[in-house]
């Protein structure tokens, strides 16, 4: 009777073992290439998506705490224009800036209601009634520097009524 001791693996079991192994590492890497891919394109449109909702919720809010806004009958503004019987908010400029919305009230410094990442490409408000004043504001915003499979645009419209 002959006993054999196998040791070790024969060169055709290593060679599948590592071609396996490399199948499984390429997968995994291409699964979490395509995980980070999507993060960065999340990231970008969440940025845009604050940023934008937050300047038109104050935009709006601003608005509808003025006395009076001062825009023409009819047409389209790239600025507004709020009054109020405060000297220290009078009057209350909401305007785009080098890509930025800011707020500049009375004498004081200007606020920026945006980040530095997003860009305003659209500002853009309507007298929609006379009295009482209602206006339509609609912002359109985009991410800064996003490469173009990866760059979100969003738009945002609302509106604000002056008593």
């Amino acid at each position: 009777m002959k006993i054999t001791n196998k040791q070790g693996l024969t060169l055709i079991e290593v060679v599948i073992y590592i071609g396996l192994f490399a199948m499984l590492l390429a997968s995994a890497v291409l699964m979490l290439n395509y995980v980070f891919l999507i993060r960065i394109k999340v990231k970008t449109a969440m940025a845009v998506q604050d940023n934008t909702n937050f300047a038109l919720s104050l935009i709006t809010s601003l608005a509808n705490e003025a006395e009076d806004v001062e825009l023409p009958a009819t047409g389209t503004n790239a600025y507004l224009k709020l009054r109020y019987s405060d000297a220290a908010l009078d009057p209350t400029v909401v305007q785009v800036l080098n890509g930025q919305i800011v707020v500049s009230r009375g004498s004081g410094y200007p606020d920026w209601l945006t980040s530095d990442e997003v860009e305003v490409t659209d500002f853009s408000v309507s007298r929609l009634t006379v009295d009482p004043a209602t206006v339509k504001i609609i912002i359109e915003s985009i991410y800064r520097n996003a490469p173009s499979p990866y760059n979100a645009t969003y738009t945002a419209a609302g509106s604000a009524t002056i008593y």
